[in-house]
């Protein structure tokens, strides 16, 4: 099912959500579900190895159409509504909406979680039931939201954390490499970028783009690089990115713990973003209550951008769905 594409005003942001949904078309309104599964992106910089090139990308972006391909999979197997939520600043703001100045306060990682709070207060009634997926540093969000929000905790009935990027992520080596890049080449990518949209027309850039990751790459891959690599999203991404280095340094062993009942938190062993040293301390800490939570090393060698590759979202949609099912007791 293709989902219906919305962009709706979330704290003065223009932001771009997927909606899946066979019951009436989403208006701006308030959802007004029994049950809703709420998708919440990751932010990764990425050099992604191919045969034949190198080539950087937003491995795990806060571009949600990357995740048309998963989130579609959830939906057809579950049949309960779904939506994903673009972070702000991630998704090309379209025709007829004003684009609001470049700021930590809108656009960086305080504001994402706020951002994300003021969409479930302001657009999902209280009285939803809410399984709540994070991906990558959508992890550490959807645990800040728990920790932040008691009225959105208690709407909350299970949350499922994949590859989750929740310790010292300035620490690792994809990190420090990134960082790098953006020192010495920030003006460059941004040069490339305004170049890129001020010369092709769409049908010219998602060409371009197809050439460049392959052309066995899904539709929605190369529709969310097209989006992504607008100027405006570049500079919002790497803001973001660098606030993350910075501030996400430790584990929050008291949220995990207060919520370790309704958490499920899924781990590969070749995680460039959350090394697996990061699984090993994260079980130490939890010794006290670890038969409380379920945290598993079940990712294998599944790349932590698992949207690229239509096994990886195979997998991780089943794992996603089984944990669904049993919390909500779904045959």
């Amino acid at each position: 099912m293709k989902p219906e594409i919305k962009f709706i005003q979330v704290n003065k942001v223009p932001t771009k959500i997927l909606v899946y949904d066979d019951g009436d078309e989403f208006g701006g309104e308030k959802f007004n579900k029994q049950r809703l599964i709420m998708l919440i992106s990751g932010n990764r910089l990425s050099l992604i190895p191919s045969h034949t090139i190198e080539r950087m990308l937003t491995g795990n972006p806060g571009e949600i159409e990357y995740y048309t391909d998963y989130l579609s999979k959830l939906y057809s197997e579950m049949n309960i509504p779904t939506i994903g939520i673009s972070h702000a600043g991630h998704n090309r703001i379209p025709a007829g909406h004003s684009r609001p100045q470049m700021s930590s306060q809108l656009f960086g990682l305080e504001a994402q979680i706020d951002h994300k709070a003021r969409f479930i207060r302001d657009h999902i009634e209280p009285s939803t039931r809410i399984i709540l997926v994070g991906h990558s540093i959508g992890c550490y969000i959807l645990l800040e939201l728990l920790d932040r929000y008691p009225d959105i905790a208690q709407m909350v009935d299970h949350s499922i954390l994949l590859y989750p990027t929740i310790d010292s992520i300035g620490d690792t080596k994809k990190a420090r490499v990134t960082g790098f890049f953006i020192k010495f080449f920030l003006y460059p990518i941004l040069a490339l970028a305004y170049l890129f949209n001020l010369i092709l027309n769409a049908e010219r850039k998602e060409r371009l783009i197809r050439l460049f990751l392959g052309s066995d790459c899904s539709e929605c891959i190369v529709r969310g690089a097209t989006n992504l690599l607008d100027p405006f999203c570049v500079r919002a991404t790497i803001l973001m990115a660098l606030e993350e280095f910075g501030q996400v340094l430790q584990p929050k062993v008291h949220v995990i713990e207060a919520n370790a009942t309704k958490l499920s938190m899924f781990y590969s062993e070749s995680d460039p973003w959350a090394p697996i040293d990061c699984f090993h301390k994260l079980k130490r800490q939890i010794q006290h209550f670890h038969d409380k939570l379920d945290i598993r090393l079940c990712l294998g060698q599944m790349q932590h951008a698992f949207v690229m590759e239509s096994d990886s979202i195979d997998k991780v949609s089943q794992l996603t769905c089984e944990v669904i099912r049993k919390k909500w007791k779904i045959n």
